[in-house]
C-alpha cells in the first residue's frame, strides 16, 4: 500500500477542493534528535498518568487496529535519529449512546506534532475546513428540490466515520517524524495520519 503524501517527504497535490492554507511558515524548534530524546527518557502528558488504564487501552487499540505499530527502539533505522519525537495525551470524553440509552466513553490520542516540531517540516497547501451547519442545511435543501422535480423517494441516513484521519495510512518515506514515546523498550510509529497533525486537524 503506497499511502497518502503528508508534504513532508512528497508534496501534497492541490485540487482546489479547500482553501488554501494559511499556516505560519516557520522553522521547529531547535530540539535533540529523537535518538537523544529517547534516551533521555522522553514520556507523554500527564494525562497518560492520571488516566493510565485509559491511555492504554486506546494505544492498544490503536495497534491493533494497525493504525500504529508498536516498534523497538534498539530496531529503529540510523536516519530515524532525523525524525521527530512526539509526545502524546488522552483527551476522555463521556457522550450519549441514543442506541443503548446510556453514557459511553470516548477516548482519544492527541500527538503533539507542534511542540516536536513535526508539523513544521511538513507543507499543507490547501486547508481542511468541516461544513458548517448552514452548509448540511443548503445540501439537504438541494437534494429535497430535486427529489421532487423527478419525482424521486428520498432516504435518510446519519453516518459517523469513526477514526476519521486514521483510516488514511502515510506513506513509509514519510514515517520519521511520526514517533511516540511509549514503554521503556518501544515506540509508537504512526503509519496512519495521527490527530494532530497539520494534515489530520482535530
Amino acid at each position: 500500500v503506497q499511502g497518502v503524501p503528508l508534504g513532508i517527504e512528497v508534496p501534497i497535490p492541490q485540487h482546489g477542493t479547500c482553501p488554501p492554507a494559511d499556516y505560519p511558515d516557520k522553522p521547529g524548534p531547535d530540539l535533540p534528535t529523537s535518538f537523544e530524546q529517547i534516551e533521555s527518557g522522553l514520556e507523554n502528558y500527564a494525562s497518560f498518568k492520571e488516566h493510565p488504564e485509559d491511555a492504554d487501552i486506546e494505544v492498544r487499540r490503536v495497534l491493533e487496529e494497525r493504525y500504529a505499530a508498536e516498534v523497538p527502539i534498539a530496531d529503529l533505522p540510523e536516519d530515524y535519529a532525523n525524525g521527530t519525537i512526539s509526545r502524546m495525551s488522552i483527551l476522555l470524553q463521556q457522550k450519549l449512546d441514543e442506541a443503548a440509552g446510556d453514557l459511553k466513553l470516548k477516548r482519544r490520542l492527541i500527538v503533539d506534532m507542534f511542540r516536536s516540531g513535526g508539523n513544521s517540516k511538513g507543507k499543507v497547501p490547501e486547508r481542511p475546513v468541516l461544513p458548517r451547519l448552514c452548509d448540511a442545511v443548503t445540501m439537504v435543501l438541494h437534494f429535497l428540490l430535486v427529489a421532487i422535480e423527478l419525482g424521486l423517494p428520498l432516504e435518510w441516513y446519519l453516518m459517523d466515520f469513526s477514526d476519521a484521519y486514521f483510516h488514511f495510512r502515510g506513506r513509509a518515506e514519510e514515517w520519521r517524524p511520526l514517533l511516540s514515546p511509549w514503554t521503556e523498550t518501544t515506540v509508537v510509529l504512526w503509519v496512519h495520519m495521527a490527530f494532530g497533525l497539520t494534515a489530520a486537524p482535530l
